[in-house]
């Protein structure tokens, strides 16, 4: 049974010096491993589950010997607890333990052999596959939707893309790493594309890229929807400019690991320099377009009307 964190991340053990890392698939550098629990602890764990917050019963065998498996709000998952919380923070490769309160960042989830099989199987030509599954629904005059950045949300009917290890069902999910590569897809050939709290994680190159490919494959009059943090009014409700540096809001950036932050301006003038003819701002889970989905976020980290720009843009 290996352990990831929330978002699937999986857990490493540097060989060399103990130290837990974050890796993003399961192609391991040789002074890596990843992390084993084993079945029959695993088993041992989850019939001596202490109550949701409480210090549990120490690990007793394999790279996690001495760590406290501590049960979660979320079924099925658990924190990590030796002195302090292990903290797994997005996109940082060290995992820390220094967390004095175990949060969503701090969540793990066992993954079982079965499923990293299935892995290998099935996400080891993610951009292959990806084209034949666009080429197939394009032959059967099935609309074409992309969800981008899925994360652990899965849309039906959706062709759910990430460069995370998704386990679980594989069903219209790609392991594809879509800021990096062009995407295997023709021109004019999608019907819609939704993210969600995605693209503010990724540098402003690889925003244009995504913002460009997407263009390019969106078919004339249909939408790329776009929900993510808005900077103005994260900035306003926390910030205090009045302090100059120590006024300003870092947390929307280090909390999150947020990288490039949208405001609406900065949408429209990207989106409309690409090329795309207008852009609409909305609210929440009110999409433009007849294949337009529920909008999940923002939860109750932000506000969920003012939280997020809800931005629909139209080739």
């Amino acid at each position: 049974m290996y352990v990831m964190t929330d978002h699937f991340t999986l857990l490493a053990i540097d060989v060399a010096d103990n130290t837990l890392m974050q890796v993003r698939s399961l192609t391991l550098a040789e002074t890596r491993q990843l992390i084993d629990v084993d079945p029959t602890e695993a088993s041992r764990l989850e019939a001596e589950l202490p109550r949701s917050g409480e210090q549990g019963i120490a690990m007793t065998s394999g790279p996690l010997t001495g760590y406290r498996y501590v049960r979660s709000n979320t079924p099925g998952a658990f924190h990590l607890f030796k002195e302090q919380f292990v903290r797994a923070t997005p996109e940082m490769g060290p995992v820390l333990c220094d967390a004095a309160v175990a949060s969503r960042w701090e969540t793990f989830t066992l993954v079982s052999p079965e499923d990293v099989e299935t892995y290998f199987q099935v996400h080891g030509r993610g951009g292959e596959a990806f084209g034949e599954r666009v080429r197939t629904l394009i032959e059967q005059r099935t609309p074409v939707c992309l969800h981008l950045g899925c994360g652990p949300r899965r849309i039906k009917g959706f062709l759910n893309i990430d460069n995370y290890a998704g386990f679980g069902d594989p069903t219209d999910y790609f392991l594809f790493d879509i800021v990096e590569k062009p995407w295997p897809i023709p021109d004019s050939s999608v019907d819609y594309i939704y993210s969600e709290d995605f693209i503010e994680h990724i540098p402003q190159r690889a925003q244009v890229a995504v913002l460009a490919e997407a263009f390019r494959v969106l078919k004339t009059n249909c939408f790329h929807r776009i929900s993510t943090p808005c900077l103005v009014a994260s900035m306003k409700k926390h910030s205090d400019f009045s302090k100059g540096f120590l006024g300003v809001y870092f947390g929307e950036f280090d909390n999150w690991s947020h990288i490039s932050v949208f405001t609406r301006g900065m949408m429209t003038d990207l989106a409309q320099v690409i090329g795309y003819r207008q852009v609409f701002f909305t609210a929440k889970s009110h999409g433009s377009s007849p294949h337009a989905v529920a909008d999940l976020r923002p939860g109750g980290d932000r506000d969920e009307q003012t939280g997020n720009i809800y931005a629909d843009l139209l080739k």
